[in-house]
């Protein structure tokens, strides 16, 4: 199919006739100018064939335009770390809370950090405790960190997250927060960034 005629296609042709074979040949320019009806008619299967190339190059309201279904149950982790950060911050609450805990861990540190905050709250508690690597809590934002519900910090931070907390991080948190951390948490706490609290802290 010629690139310009690709934008002529129906949904029903396009999620009908193409097989995953015929998606993984897309060139980038061809994903590129699917339209959102057409990437939001993609099977799961057709959507887990775009390359990695092609799914680098998915303008941002491609990206809102993924079902949920889509991201559940075809996103591989491969095109997770494919993804650019203005991909990243263009997922929806909806979509970021349905990622598997594989794909969460393969999220890039410089995509997690440029998540926005309300993008950080819509993250499950399954999500942070199996799938945030320690890593990528390093690099959240204080901003970030700070937005994080009590109900995420008491109930999705593992141990290994408090031991990579910065001092400037452990700052950051909220009085509620700090009242919500369970008892083994608070000993994971590095000395250095127990001291660095803050005195209403």
């Amino acid at each position: 199919v010629e690139t310009r005629d690709l934008a002529a296609l129906t949904t029903a042709q396009v999620s009908q006739a193409f097989s995953s074979d015929h998606i993984a040949a897309l060139t980038t320019l061809q994903v590129q100018n699917l339209t959102i009806a057409q990437i939001a008619a993609l099977k799961t299967e057709q959507f887990a064939a775009i390359e990695t190339e092609g799914f680098a190059v998915l303008k941002t309201n491609q990206i809102a335009a993924l079902t949920t279904r889509q991201i559940s149950q075809g996103l591989t982790s491969d095109q997770v770390i494919s993804l650019g950060s203005d991909q990243a911050r263009a997922l929806s609450a909806a979509q970021l809370a349905v990622i598997s805990t594989a794909n969460i861990a393969a999220f890039e540190t410089e995509d997690i950090s440029s998540l926005k905050t309300n993008q950080i709250q819509a993250l499950t508690t399954t999500q942070l405790n199996q799938g945030l690597t320690s890593d990528q809590f390093a690099v959240l934002t204080t901003s970030q960190l700070s937005s994080l519900t009590v109900g995420q910090v008491a109930n999705g931070l593992t141990t290994e997250h408090m031991v990579a907390l910065s001092s400037d991080q452990a700052r950051s948190l909220t009085v509620l927060q700090i009242a919500a951390l369970k008892t083994e948490q608070i000993f994971a706490l590095e000395t250095e960034d127990f001291g660095a609290l803050k005195t209403n802290q």
